[in-house]
């Protein structure tokens, strides 16, 4: 199993644990926690993945890969089913979702590594 694999799931797995525990932050009106904004805009860890994964490939690093990816990928259910609460960060469609992809990405692991770190 490659370091990129390794990376990938462990953070796949962490971020999903996360999600959830984020739940348990829930302030005295049922809302979570205040989330990191720039400028306004609201910062999904999505975003985090994308900028790991820019230096994955600039550095050719399969670890920061596997952990930029799996960022991007635990957010892209919620992304394509437009959600725009924070449950559907959990929801059973966007769990759903990350299985579906991650199970893409371990399957097309070689073919990720060759398009992005070769």
């Amino acid at each position: 199993m490659s370091y990129f694999l390794i990376s990938f799931i462990i953070a796949l797995v962490a971020t999903r644990i996360g999600v959830y525990l984020a739940v348990a932050h829930l302030d005295k009106n049922n809302k979570p926690r205040p989330e990191t904004t720039f400028l306004g805009i609201r910062i999904h860890h999505y975003l985090y993945g994308i900028i790991i994964t820019i230096f994955a490939v600039l550095f050719n690093s399969q670890i920061l890969l596997g952990i930029g990816l799996a960022l991007f990928i635990d957010e892209l259910p919620v992304i394509l089913m437009g959600g725009q609460t924070h449950e559907e960060n959990y929801s059973p469609l966007a769990n759903i979702g990350v299985i579906v992809f991650g199970i893409l990405v371990i399957i097309l692991n070689q073919e990720i590594l060759n398009l992005l770190l070769s």
